[in-house]
């Protein structure tokens, strides 16, 4: 899903966490001794020598961005179709639905 973790060079490690991460912003994160280099050659560090690295909390957590499609004027005998089909996330996870009536006054007795 677009994981990426790679070297940007001996002292820098660069980890893009996809689209569906099983790590969050807050969460730590240990390195393995195999995936540890000095240099082009794996290092000799044991796992108690490798410190864990605690992850960023986000500042800023883009909201999603809902783009509601809907018929300005709905007959009495029609259903009412809503597309929310072109909506989106900023971190590109499939988004979910959940449609609600909040508040049906004054014509409440008309709804069904």
């Amino acid at each position: 899903y677009g994981a990426l973790c790679r070297w940007q060079d001996n002292l820098t490690m660069l980890v893009s966490l996809g689209a569906i991460p099983t790590l969050m912003p807050g969460s730590r994160l240990s390195l393995l001794p195999s995936a540890v280099m000095q240099g082009s050659q794996l290092s000799e560090f044991s796992a108690s020598q490798l410190p864990s690295i605690q992850l960023p909390s986000a500042p800023h957590i883009p909201t999603p961005v809902p783009i509601i499609v809907a018929p300005t004027a709905v007959g009495s005998c029609e259903d009412m179709r809503l597309d929310a089909s072109m909506s989106y996330n900023h971190g590109g996870r499939p988004l979910n639905f959940s449609w609600t009536l909040v508040s049906p006054a004054p014509f409440s007795q008309n709804i069904t």
